[in-house]
């Protein structure tokens, strides 16, 4: 991690990362547990600091915010950042609009098999990632047009509603082959009463 953000501070770009409560950060020339700075956000008021990481020469800024839930509740997010300048609104709302992002990658490894390799070479690999995300992109169109599965994960959709897997076989010089394809399952459409917002 410290050689990226190296990479980053070196290249002139910014980058904005949440920090893990137990992290080590020099703070006033001492030590402190990254979960310390609500402690210390709480009797100040304080919610913006320079600090440093250890191995790198760079000072950093962290902030502390609260973070509401839609369905209650909330959580002190840490962030980390080269961004001395941005607002600490500007800098929360930037790092919230990555959290979809978070959920798409989480999706893909749960989901849609975006980390179980079977090849080793690197253009195998980048088809592999491509395939697994344009297989979360379809779910997830699929799940923005019909009403009945605006509440439904995307595994759930992608293994029950709209696919089947159907076989094909093809001759060739008296050899018999057989491939799967993955089809969408008319069957499937009326079982679960899925109404198209386009109809």
């Amino acid at each position: 991690a410290k050689v990226l953000l190296d990479f980053l501070i070196l290249r002139g770009l910014s980058f904005i990362v949440p920090l893990k409560k137990n992290r080590l950060i020099l703070y006033r020339h001492r030590s402190y547990h990254a979960k310390d700075f609500i402690r210390l956000c709480r009797q100040n008021g304080k919610k913006s600091f320079e600090v440093f990481l250890k191995g790198l020469s760079h000072p950093l800024r962290l902030i502390v915010f609260k973070r509401l839930f839609k369905k209650g509740g909330s959580r002190f997010e840490i962030l980390i950042t080269n961004d001395f300048l941005s607002s600490i609104k500007t800098l929360k709302n930037a790092y919230l609009l990555r959290w979809s992002i978070e959920s798409l990658f989480r999706a893909g490894k749960q989901s849609f098999c975006l980390q179980d390799f079977h090849n080793r070479s690197l253009q195998a690999i980048k088809n592999h990632i491509a395939f697994s995300f344009c297989a979360v992109v379809l779910v997830t169109f699929l799940k923005s047009i019909f009403t009945s599965l605006k509440s439904r994960s995307l595994a759930w959709i992608r293994t029950y509603v709209f696919f089947k897997k159907i076989s094909r076989t093809l001759t060739l010089s008296g050899r018999r082959l057989c491939w799967f394809l993955n089809c969408p399952d008319p069957i499937y459409f009326k079982r679960f009463g899925v109404v198209s917002l386009c109809a």
